[in-house]
């Protein structure tokens, strides 16, 4: 007897989202011709693939299974938050890791390289042999201490976790990972991403929010009488005062409220910018700071245009705190964002929404478009450029892609370390064979797992090869990631 497969949301699915767009746009009708095709990709999730022979499915306790890449920042803090679900709950619940990598045909690889993959198979082999203890040793881990204290400390043993990492067993885990992660679409980009029951868990990973979704399958775990009724601030939301949560994540834990400081925020807008409208932004920074106070002043203006250089902004609209700012309640979590200025506080354009550039003169006739080469809106978007181009020849079009820069200086991409080959080739085909361009982009958006020399039609594939591999396309995708900041472009397409 066979058991019939719950299906899983993925995610995407059945959730319209915002796409980040930011085009300079030369003709009205590709902007809409874009946006309708979108909105359709959008409200329309596409056909899943058949799932692993492997793939898991809840059964007695519910399952909790969680998507990472192994050592990201936010996968640690998901860690942790699960140690103390599982702790709380115990045998009501049943964990388990997946790791987001993926084999390029001659080993595994994963967004952070070689080290994340090494990181993964020790990982998912300490939860293959020591599963009960597993998330507390891989938290003592993400919290700095050695291997070695950590397994003491959790009863771990290392020598059986590195004979299974140096076999064939190590690669099995990590196959398994990929499976499943490759069937329900989980990207680097969605770490953490977690299942709850076979179903996507949309909410932020906290204690609460998890437990909540835990009882809401099983309410009769004795852990569903103390759940936490919050584990962060924003879990004490209120229209106009500040909630703070007291005994985050305990059974104690409780909301506090007090009336917010004010925090004086100035916004520098342009009357002459018909897109340049602030509103949105300040909006969600007053769900940040219940007391925030806005002013705005014209870039127009001679004052406008004075602070404009003052703070060394090139974008439109900018927005700037005083030192307010630093006794409001979500200055710590805003912190990231800004750049200091004197006393002041400037939020970075690749923050925000931004529509104007005033550090660079205007270009007429020309069109900018930011690409994630394994976005599949991308290559829809792609598409319509391509017929826009062959309508408006005058028309300059020019794509960069969104990347960024590690801490170690190199290049990643969103989509991982095939994204960026791709990027890189798609940016030499650009340079090197412009014509080309959109040829090559629409057959490669057609499979992306095919061989790309198939879509080399017309050009020297070697000549791209030797550019992509090369200082070549470092120097153009570094060019990209310094413009997109400049713009604040984030997203594609």
């Amino acid at each position: 007897m066979t058991a019939k497969r719950a299906k899983r949301e993925k995610p995407g699915e059945k959730k319209k989202e915002k796409a980040g767009t930011w085009l300079y746009a030369a003709a009205a009708v590709a902007v809409v011709a874009l946006v309708a095709v979108l909105l359709i990709l959008f409200s329309n999730p596409s056909t899943p693939v058949a799932p692993p022979s492997n793939f898991s499915n809840a059964s007695g306790a519910v399952k909790l299974e969680l998507f990472v890449r192994a050592g990201e920042p936010n996968a640690k803090l998901a860690q942790k938050t699960l140690k103390t679900v599982v702790g709380n709950f115990g045998s009501a619940v049943s964990f388990q890791p997946y790791y987001l990598v993926y084999f390029d045909g001659t080993d595994f690889n994963a967004s952070g390289g070689k080290a994340e993959v090494d990181r993964a198979r020790h990982e998912a082999c300490a939860f293959k042999h020591f599963p009960a203890t597993f998330l507390a040793y891989a938290d003592c881990v993400n919290e700095g201490d050695s291997r070695e204290n950590c397994a003491r400390f959790s009863g771990i043993d290392l020598q059986a976790v590195a004979a299974c990492e140096e076999g064939g067993e190590g690669r099995e885990l990590l196959e398994q990972s990929s499976r499943v992660s490759q069937y329900l679409n989980v990207r680097p980009l969605n770490s953490p991403t977690l299942y709850v029951n076979t179903t996507l868990f949309r909410e932020r990973i906290t204690v609460t929010s998890v437990s909540e979704a835990v009882c809401a399958v099983n309410s009769s775990s004795e852990a569903c009488r103390n759940v936490p009724v919050c584990s962060a601030d924003f879990e004490c939301p209120n229209e106009t005062l500040v909630g703070k949560c007291v005994d985050a994540a305990l059974p104690t834990a409780e909301c506090e409220f007090s009336q917010p400081n004010q925090v004086n925020l100035t916004v520098i807008d342009s009357s002459q910018c018909g897109p340049c409208n602030a509103s949105d932004t300040a909006s969600d920074l007053r769900k940040l700071f219940k007391g925030l106070s806005v002013t705005t002043i014209d870039y127009a203006t001679p004052e406008g245009q004075e602070k404009a250089r003052y703070f060394g902004i090139n974008a439109l609209p900018a927005f700037v705190f005083d030192q307010s700012v630093e006794g409001g309640e979500s200055f710590a979590a805003l912190r990231p964002a800004l750049t200091q200025v004197g006393s002041f506080y400037v939020i970075n354009a690749d923050a925000v929404e931004v529509h104007q550039l005033i550090s660079r003169s205007e270009v007429n006739s020309s069109l900018v478009f930011f690409a994630m080469s394994h976005c599949p809106y991308t290559a829809v978007a792609e598409a319509v450029l391509a017929d826009v181009a062959k309508a408006l020849p005058s028309l300059s079009i020019q794509v960069k892609f969104i990347a960024a820069v590690d801490e170690n200086g190199s290049l990643i991409a969103p989509g991982g370390a095939q994204e960026l080959a791709e990027d890189k080739r798609q940016a030499c085909v650009q340079k090197l064979f412009p014509q080309k361009f959109f040829n090559y982009t629409l057959c490669r958006g057609m499979d992306l797992n095919a061989s790309w020399e198939g879509c080399a039609s017309g050009f020297n594939a070697s000549r791209v090869t030797e550019c992509a591999e090369g200082n070549e396309a470092d120097d153009i995708l570094r060019r990209d990631v310094d413009f997109a900041s400049q713009v604040g472009a984030s997203g594609s397409p």
